[in-house]
């Protein structure tokens, strides 16, 4: 499986081994794919495909080759099938595209991590980038940078001052005006004016409703830190960042193809599927899951949660005058 940004500008695809028809072994070389009798990649849902034939095709070596993709090949989010066939030259190749949000590929992938825009939850730990607005932060654990926004949480360590211009120490009570500088403040309690250029803060334990514009240390080390099991919750970011699907919880399009058992090539549409699975490496049971078709030889699996209750899945799809097969998943917690 590939994971693309949704742009795809400029990524190219490594597409391979390619082996020959005949021996099922020997690595195709010289292959040019505007040739191809089939060269599609099946969008999510099966609600389009486009054709890749003249798309930019490099040859590598022994049956590799980088395919080129535009925007337009990459343009709806979720998982994608790509297929490349010439008859009677090659086995018929299939990948699997898993297709994602620009700032996500970028994230992930990229050399530096992106700007956090608003932050709604509790922060415990140290922030080290650029923060746009925090709402009801926890525990901060040090603000390295500069803070240019409202504080409306409770702070512990100031006396009611009003336009403080800089605090070096300790705070010990509410801060009511503004603050053009703090460095190396602990426990603050509630700021409900504007600070600019807070240098170190210790814990925040109320709300900040403005804006943090400067460096947080320490956060983005406890969150790229923190265990996985704490942020699985179904539909949550956490969940999406792991790099399976969920354990035990209903999992939607489950998308394969099914082929002609004469042929083993030709793709075979309006078939009735059975699936089975076999979960962590025991036989393999009847499926509970609903199969329906989409288009050209693809169909789709909605499993259900007792069909995805394992760490290690292997779906076996089985229909009249089809090969069979098989899919396999690694779950997550």
């Amino acid at each position: 499986m590939h994971e693309i940004p949704q742009s795809a500008t400029g990524v190219s695809l490594v597409v391979g081994p390619i082996v020959d028809f005949e021996d099922g072994v020997t690595p195709e070389t010289g292959l040019d794919i505007s040739s191809a009798s089939s060269a599609v990649i099946v969008k999510y849902g099966g609600s389009s495909s486009i054709n890749v034939a003249s798309a930019t095709w490099t040859e590598m070596a022994s049956g590799w080759y980088t395919l080129a993709l535009t925007s337009t090949m990459a343009d709806t989010l979720g998982s994608a099938q790509l297929r490349i066939q010439r008859a009677s030259v090659h086995v018929p190749y299939f990948d699997t595209l898993n297709v994602v949000h620009d700032n996500f590929y970028n994230y992930k992938y990229g050399s530096t991590a992106p700007d956090v825009g608003t932050v709604t939850g509790g922060v415990t730990g140290d922030i080290t980038g650029s923060v746009s607005a925090i709402t009801n932060v926890q525990d901060v654990g040090t603000v390295t940078g500069g803070v240019a926004g409202d504080i409306t949480g409770s702070v512990s360590a100031l006396s009611n001052p009003s336009d403080v211009g800089t605090v070096t120490g300790g705070v010990a009570g509410d801060i009511t005006g503004s603050v053009s500088a703090i460095t190396n403040a602990s426990d603050v309690g509630t700021v409900t004016g504007n600070i600019a250029n807070v240098q170190d803060v210790g814990t925040v334990t109320g709300g900040v409703a403005g804006d943090v514009t400067g460096s947080v240390s320490g956060v983005a080390a406890n969150v790229w830190n923190a265990a996985r099991t704490s942020y699985a919750t179904a539909g949550s970011f956490g969940q999406l960042v792991a790099s399976g699907p969920p354990k035990n919880a209903i999992f939607s399009d489950l998308m394969f193809l099914m082929v002609d058992n004469t042929d083993h090539l030709t793709p075979k549409t309006g078939l009735t599927v059975t699936a089975y699975v076999s979960v962590d490496g025991a036989a393999f049971a009847a499926a509970s899951g609903s199969v329906s078709e989409i288009s050209n030889g693809i169909y789709l699996m909605d499993a259900t949660a007792g069909d995805m209750n394992g760490s290690r899945l292997t779906f076996r799809f089985t229909a009249t005058d089809a090969d069979d097969t098989f899919v396999t998943l690694i779950t997550t917690i």
